[in-house]
């Protein structure tokens, strides 16, 4: 039976948030401070100095033994060189595409501790690579990087450090380290889930458009071709008629009941819940990217690292912490 205008909106709104949320938190920390000029770039990496606190917000239930490393790749012009050194405690680098899949690692969890240079690039690159290189594919050319470093106290961080001093991406064959904003700018000035949240289903469905251009989804759902006809696609402008406005608050209201299961509880033990096998790579699990992307945007697999929550105490009583 064919799907209502609401059921194509609604399926949309669903596959499509993971990304566009995404896509506004790259732009929200691509900007520097009010008042303050500096250069962001895209395909560099930005080292954390110390540890996060309960102050952090930067990154959703921050740990609190690794310091954090980020960049923003974009791949559309050009391959980046990366070194990793040889490793003597937990470093994990992850790589998520567009839509927050994380199907590519290295570091502990992954190709191990081993030192190793890689050429990382889309499936479009014909470059040539170096003997001794691995040539890590990634699916979209807006890739989304989290580094995590151990430490292991206050007396640690000049090791932490040294690593840190030996992690940094280099161009290759025109790719840029481009200055993305040199001065504040209050169009990109916002908390990205209160930002998404409050986006027209308009303005929603254009700033995914822009991304479908250079980042398509290997796992996209059959029916995608369909929603063309509301002007959802590469290329295309969102078609915002009567219908659509009286809509909207349904769509909206359907992600809200669609996300609610958080990181997934497929299995509990001694009070602790434990994530789906499904957290970091979704494939076409569409509504647990998008709950996922609500409650911890830039889960990284199981395989890298686990992380069971609680929220109750021994007797049933609610944690306050």
């Amino acid at each position: 039976m064919a799907k209502t205008k609401l059921e194509k909106l609604q399926d949309a709104y669903l596959y499509a948030y993971a990304p566009v949320l995404l896509e506004l938190t790259r732009r929200a920390s691509l900007n520097p401070l009010p008042g303050k000029e500096k250069t962001n770039r895209v395909n560099y990496l930005y080292h954390r100095k110390k540890l996060a606190d309960h102050n952090s917000t930067t990154v959703v239930a921050p740990n609190i033994d690794t310091v954090y490393s980020t960049a923003w790749l974009d791949l559309s012009k050009g391959a980046l060189k990366l070194h990793k050194p040889q490793l003597n405690r937990y470093l994990s680098i992850a790589f998520l595409d567009a839509y927050t899949n994380c199907e590519t690692l290295i570091g502990t969890g992954a190709d191990g501790q081993d030192e190793q240079d890689y050429i990382i690039s889309t499936k479009e690159y014909d470059g040539e690579i170096p003997n001794g290189y691995k040539h890590l594919i990634l699916p979209t050319s807006k890739v989304w990087v989290i580094i995590r470093t151990i430490i292991y106290g206050e007396d640690d961080y000049e090791e932490v450090y040294k690593i840190q001093n030996e992690l940094q991406f280099e161009p290759v064959d025109g790719a840029v380290q481009d200055e993305i904003i040199s001065e504040y700018n209050d169009d990109y000035a916002f908390n990205p889930t209160q930002k998404t949240a409050d986006l027209s289903l308009k303005e929603f469905f254009n700033i995914f458009n822009e991304l479908l251009v250079d980042n398509v989804d290997k796992y996209q759902p059959d029916d995608i071709e369909e929603w063309k006809e509301l002007g959802i696609g590469p290329e295309l402008s969102f078609i915002e008629d009567e219908d659509v406005v009286k809509l909207e608050n349904d769509v909206k209201n359907y992600i809200k009941e669609k996300t609610q299961v958080g990181l997934g509880k497929d299995r509990e033990l001694n009070g602790w819940s434990y994530p789906s096998d499904a957290l970091g790579i979704y494939k076409n699990n569409y509504q647990y990217r998008a709950s996922v992307a609500i409650h911890g945007l830039g889960a990284n697999p199981l395989s890298m690292c686990t992380y069971p929550s609680i929220y109750k105490d021994i007797d049933g009583e609610e944690l306050i912490g």
